[in-house]
């Protein structure tokens, strides 16, 4: 699928923003199924570096102690440094079975997408692939 740009407002400054570019790949298996993969992009700029670990499922009410995913980490770039702070750029991906993704589009609660906690050591980023986004996809993705 396409790339979807979303920027997130994290705190006051005008530089306390994340940019989180989301995009959906599907692959068939040998045995013919259709695996996804949703590759996340999350860009800040700050002093500290972020080191994500998991990801858990969100529901409709927002609580995000649903089922559990492991992340690979694709890259963690820091570029144009200077005393005070860094752009940092952290590509990761999530893999999901046809089944899983089908069946969430399909529940309800999910009328907004699908929506993961990214988790870090002491905070966590919020990801949603839109309902619209995902509905889309999976018509194409067969």
């Amino acid at each position: 699928g396409p790339e979807l740009v979303t920027t997130v407002k994290k705190g006051v400054l005008a530089t306390d923003i994340d940019i989180q570019t989301i995009q959906l790949k599907g692959n068939k298996d040998s045995n013919g199924e259709i695996e996804h993969t949703l590759v996340v992009k999350i860009e800040h700029i700050s002093l500290n570096k972020r080191t994500y670990n998991s990801a858990n499922l969100c529901d409709a009410w927002g609580r995000c102690d649903g089922e559990r995913f492991e992340l690979n980490l694709i890259s963690s770039n820091s570029t144009n440094c200077t005393s005070s702070a860094c752009n940092h750029s952290d590509v990761m991906e999530f893999n999901f079975s046809d089944e899983f993704l089908r069946g969430k589009i399909n529940e309800s609660g999910f009328t907004d997408g699908l929506t993961m906690k990214i988790n870090r050591s002491r905070f966590s980023n919020k990801v949603n692939v839109p309902s619209a986004y995902l509905t889309g996809y999976l018509m194409i993705a067969q």
